[in-house]
């Protein structure tokens, strides 16, 4: 996942757009190889509280990228960066898509991360 220009986020700001906006909609832009994702131990809870665990932005992805996901065991994964991430139906700052990759909040990636050690090196 590339870093976000300090160009785009300085332009952003000057059009008074507010960042996590602005990061959803420059990801947006950008085609996210989830072949990529490692598979993390973990079973997502019922919808009302895993949304508790989500954080902003979400990474949209493509139709066949959450089919590929959805043919998978894993409910969590962990980006090349180190960000506990699961996937789902979401809207994204300026995007088509349907469904995006979403991070859980830091408390709840520590949790999964524990999990993990094996996987995650921590």
């Amino acid at each position: 996942m590339p870093d976000i220009p300090d160009s785009f986020l300085i332009s952003a700001y000057v059009d008074d757009i507010h960042p996590l906006l602005a990061v959803e909609s420059f990801y947006n832009d950008m085609s996210f190889d989830t072949t990529e994702l490692k598979g993390l131990k973990g079973k997502c809870s019922g919808f009302h509280e895993e949304v508790r665990k989500l954080k902003r932005p979400y990474i949209a992805i493509s139709d066949n990228a959450y089919k590929g996901l959805m043919e998978q065991e894993y409910d969590y994964y962990i980006t090349s960066g180190g960000t506990v991430v699961t996937y789902g139906g979401a809207t994204v700052e300026g995007g088509l898509s349907q469904y995006a990759l979403m991070p859980l909040n830091d408390d709840e990636a520590v949790k999964i991360k524990a999990e993990n050690r094996e996987y995650t090196n921590k």
